[in-house]
C-alpha cells in the first residue's frame, strides 16, 4: 500500500516538475521573440524617438522647484488665542499678550482689549490657572456703542477662599 502510494507522489511530482520546465521554455521564446523584435526595428533604418536613442548631447533645463503650499491652513473663522502677562495691572484689569504664543486671525487686538470686525456669532472661552490665596473673580465684558449701560458681562467667575472664612 505503501509502495503504491509512493509512487502516485512520484508520479505527482514528475508532472509538476515538467510543467515548471515547460513554462520556462515558453516563458524565454517570448522573451527572445521580443529581444529580436527591438534589435530589429534599430537595424531596418527606423529613427530613434527619443534624443537619447539618438545620441544627442542635450543641456540639461535647470530645476526649478515650485513652492510649497503652507501646511498648516488658516481657520475658517475668526479666532483668537492671547496669553495673560504675569501680573494684572491697575485696577486688577487683566492685559493680554499678543506676542509670538498669541493667534489672532480676522480680529484685531488694541489697548487691552480684543475687537471684533465682523458681525457675528462668537465662541468666547476663558481659561484661567493661578495659584493665590484669598477671593478672586474673572470677568469677561463686551464693550459697544450699541448698549446704553456701557459694557455686557459675558463670563464671570468667582472663588471663595473657603479658609479664610473660617479663620
Amino acid at each position: 500500500m505503501k509502495t503504491r502510494r509512493n509512487l502516485l507522489v512520484q508520479k505527482t511530482l514528475m508532472v509538476l516538475v515538467l510543467l515548471s520546465f515547460c513554462g520556462l521554455a515558453v516563458e524565454g521564446y517570448f522573451i527572445y521573440n521580443l529581444h529580436m523584435a527591438n534589435s530589429n526595428s534599430t537595424t531596418n533604418g527606423e529613427l530613434p524617438k527619443t534624443a537619447a536613442q539618438k545620441g544627442e548631447n542635450n543641456i540639461p533645463k535647470p530645476v526649478t522647484k515650485k513652492p510649497k503650499p503652507p501646511t498648516i491652513l488658516p481657520p475658517p473663522k475668526p479666532l483668537a488665542h492671547l496669553a495673560a502677562r504675569n501680573k494684572p495691572e491697575n485696577e486688577g484689569i487683566m492685559k493680554w499678550n499678543d506676542d509670538g504664543q498669541s493667534i489672532l486671525h480676522k480680529l484685531e487686538y488694541r489697548d487691552g482689549k480684543l475687537i471684533v470686525q465682523n458681525e457675528g456669532y462668537y465662541y468666547v472661552y476663558s481659561k484661567l490657572t493661578y495659584s493665590a490665596e484669598g477671593h478672586f473673580s474673572q470677568t469677561v465684558e463686551k464693550n459697544t456703542t450699541r448698549y446704553m449701560g456701557g459694557s455686557i458681562k459675558l463670563l464671570e467667575y468667582r472663588r471663595h477662599d473657603l479658609n479664610s472664612v473660617n479663620k
